[in-house]
């Protein structure tokens, strides 16, 4: 099918599979049987709080005709191979391998990555906000930022180019140690408004990346844990009751 790629925006051949969230992802999550068959939940938020178990799925979910080749197989992959190698994968070039410390007592508060390539881990975080805006796939209905903000997205993927660390902010965090969030369940993102500031909040493989809509924000109250030029990445550890009230909160359950 020939039609305007929404990341070049030049008409071109589309391919017929762009996933939106990558399908590594899933992989590194333990979602694959000893069939090597995707075996995961793809859950709503009111399926959560109705405790319904529906839409299991053995495919990533993905849209049709968004992307040409070239953006979804050489631009986006980039971000992808540099983020499945270096920050999920094994057997890791030592000069590519992030350095993690752990603060805490024996659940660990937060870890402090270094040696986590900024503009690479930002762009490849970035390329899946900017497909959740562009699917049609009603699983990320919540996911629309302005045409403005779209627009500036797109720029910053299509030219390689992560901005400051004030423009689209993300915050990095993980259910790893929360016992009863399972890791096989990814939620549909969830749209809010906090402090004057558009966010998305995505949960999937057990890791919560809350995005922020916009550039050069001003983000003194949360400034901590941004990821920034120095290519040290901070990741929260949402534990034991705290990580049960925040999932609460990103489901809708007080």
């Amino acid at each position: 099918m020939t039609g305007i790629c929404n990341l070049c925006l030049k008409e071109k051949e589309l391919i017929k599979k762009s996933h939106i969230i990558p399908e590594f992802l899933y992989r590194q999550s333990g979602m694959y049987d000893d069939k090597h068959r995707m075996n995961f939940l793809c859950l709503t938020k009111n399926d959560i709080l109705q405790n319904r178990k529906t839409r299991q799925k053995q495919s990533g979910i993905y849209d049709r005709y968004i992307l040409c080749a070239d953006c979804d197989n050489r631009i986006i992959s980039s971000y992808e191979n540099y983020a499945s190698n270096a920050i999920y994968g094994t057997n890791v070039l030592i000069e590519h391998c992030p350095d993690c410390i752990n603060y805490g007592d024996t659940n660990p508060i937060f870890s402090i990555c270094r040696n986590v390539d900024y503009a690479k881990y930002k762009l490849f975080l970035l390329s899946i906000l900017f497909r959740a805006s562009i699917t049609k796939d009603v699983f990320f209905d919540e996911v629309k930022l302005s045409m403005e903000n779209q627009e500036k997205l797109r720029k910053m993927v299509y030219e390689g180019n992560p901005g400051k660390f004030n423009d689209f902010p993300f915050l990095v965090s993980t259910f790893v140690t929360s016992e009863n969030i399972p890791t096989d369940i990814f939620i549909n993102p969830a749209k809010a408004e906090q402090n004057g500031k558009t966010t998305y909040t995505f949960v999937f493989a057990a890791m919560s990346f809350l995005f922020y809509e916009g550039e050069n924000l001003e983000t003194d109250e949360f400034d901590f844990f941004l990821m920034k030029p120095d290519n040290v990445l901070k990741i929260y550890h949402l534990n034991g009751e705290h990580g049960k009230q925040y999932f609460n909160a990103i489901i809708g359950l007080k």
